[in-house]
């Protein structure tokens, strides 16, 4: 066998399994994962500063955190833990919902919505989202009706 045949030969193989890759149900990489549009979880990492900014502007919103936390039907679904402008009186669910709805796509509006004194802190005061999941799983935090 010539040479250019033994390449030729390789590349069909390589050819064949690029194409038995693409006709997988499974997206394969990152540009396959956002034109099949992702997961709740691919969601819930990719937007929550767009998400965060737009709850900032709500009045009853003093501090914010946008978070993907884990769903037993979705495996991950996108999340929000709201710190109040006033304790006493913490804004509805269904309101920071539909605040969300008329500045956002559907699918960037979080499905539960969590309420907190304060958020926790790294000593640079990055909030801590690992502490929040854990907060949400232990059940320490108020969901807001």
């Amino acid at each position: 066998m010539a040479r250019n045949q033994r390449a030729n030969k390789g590349a069909m193989t390589v050819q064949q399994s690029d194409a038995a890759r693409r006709t997988s149900p499974e997206p394969a990489g990152p540009a396959e994962r956002d034109h099949h549009g992702g997961g709740p979880r691919d969601r819930a990492d990719r937007y929550p500063a767009e998400i965060e900014q737009v709850l900032f502007t709500h009045p009853g919103v003093r501090d914010v955190a946008v978070l993907g936390v884990a769903d037993g039907t979705w495996g991950e679904i996108v999340a929000a833990v709201v710190v109040p402008s006033d304790p006493r009186q913490a804004p509805r669910a269904s309101e920071l919902h539909g605040f969300c709805r008329a500045k956002l796509a559907p699918h960037k509006t979080p499905v539960r919505w969590f309420g907190a004194a304060e958020l926790p802190l790294t000593g640079s005061g990055k909030i801590q989202k690992f502490r929040l999941r854990e907060l949400i799983a232990e059940a320490s935090l108020t969901e807001l009706a």
